[in-house]
């Protein structure tokens, strides 16, 4: 099996291997779909990262502004498992 970011970065020598094999693949549609991958895994950091960011300051502020805090913690959190379950993962 070959590994997924070897593909990515040799798409022309999986095409030339493949066709010399007489193999039907989409690289194409491979190199799209990893794309889309990189770019909802970026997204999903993004969104825990704000998590903690959010968590972390939930101490430091007044008791009036914890609760909208919190809302906006499990609002991210929520929007990650989203991705999360859209990724596969």
């Amino acid at each position: 099996m070959l590994d997924r970011r070897f593909v990515a970065d040799n798409i022309d020598l999986i095409t030339e291997n493949c066709c010399l094999r007489g193999a039907s693949v989409d690289v194409a549609r491979f190199a799209e779909l990893d794309i889309l991958r990189r770019q909802l895994q970026l997204d999903i950091d993004r969104l825990n990262q704000e998590a903690g960011r959010v968590s972390k300051s939930i101490g430091k502020v007044d008791p009036g502004e914890r609760e909208s805090l919190k809302a906006e913690g499990r609002r991210l959190r929520e929007e990650s498992s989203v991705l999360q379950s859209r990724q596969g993962g």
